[in-house]
């Protein structure tokens, strides 16, 4: 779980929270993030859709250096505030399903 826990005397414009990941994001239900695994396993990000958006993006990498760690392009995933709070509290949460036991 990641937590953004702060206190502005006042904000000129709503916030926003950046993610970069090496898998394609998909918005899979209002305030869910889809996520396949290189290991074929399926993982969800979750954050508050009544207070954020999901805005989804891929950047094509030209750095060699970079693109042997990253691969060829990395997703951008942007929840900008639907409007400036403060104070404001957000929790992201990474799930998965749960695993069957291997015999």
């Amino acid at each position: 779980m990641i937590t953004g826990d702060y206190q502005l005397r006042e904000s000129r414009a709503p916030g926003a929270f950046h993610f970069i990941t090496q898998i394609a994001p998909a918005v899979t239900a209002p305030g869910t993030l889809g996520l396949q695994t290189p290991t074929g396993i399926p993982a969800w990000r979750h954050y508050d859709a009544d207070r954020l958006e999901a805005k989804l993006g891929t950047k094509e990498i030209t750095d060699a250096l970079l693109a042997a760690s990253w691969g060829a392009s990395v997703h951008r995933i942007l929840l900008p505030e639907k409007k400036a709070l403060t104070p404001a509290r957000y929790e992201f949460h990474l799930t998965r399903p749960p695993t069957t036991p291997t015999r």
